[in-house]
C-alpha cells in the first residue's frame, strides 16, 4: 500500500468517525429545534464545525512536518563532535556554564 493511499485511509477513517458522531448530535438536537431557538443555532454550529473540521482534514496534507535533509546532516555532525568532547574529557562544565550564552550557540547553515 503506497502512501497518498494510507493518507486517504486515515483521512477517509476520521471522516466517518466525525460525521457518525455528527449525525447521532443532529439526531438529538433535531427535538430540540421544535421546542426552542437555540436548537437551530446549536444544528447550524454543529454543521458548520463538522463541515470545517472536515475540510481541515482534507487539506492538512499541505504542510510540512519533516526537516530538510541539510538538518539532519547538521544535528547529526553536531551529536557526533559531543560525542567526541565526551570521549576525550574535554568537556568542562565550569567553563559551558560561564560561556552559556546565545552568542555562543551557533545555529546557522553555515557550519
Amino acid at each position: 500500500m503506497n502512501k497518498i493511499t494510507k493518507k486517504n485511509d486515515i483521512k477517509v477513517n476520521a471522516t466517518a468517525i466525525i460525521w457518525g458522531c455528527s449525525t447521532g448530535m443532529m439526531a438529538i438536537l433535531i427535538s430540540h429545534v421544535a421546542m426552542s431557538t437555540s436548537g437551530l443555532i446549536l444544528l447550524l454550529v454543529l454543521i458548520s464545525g463538522t463541515s470545517l473540521t472536515t475540510i481541515l482534514i482534507w487539506h492538512s496534507d499541505n504542510q510540512k512536518v519533516a526537516l530538510p535533509f541539510d538538518n539532519y546532516q547538521q544535528i547529526e555532525q553536531r551529536i557526533r563532535n559531543l560525542e567526541t568532547i565526551a570521549s576525550n574529557g574535554n568537556l568542562d562544565t565550569d567553563t559551558i556554564h560561564k560561556n552559556h550564552n546565545v552568542e555562543s550557540l551557533n545555529y546557522s547553515r553555515d557550519q
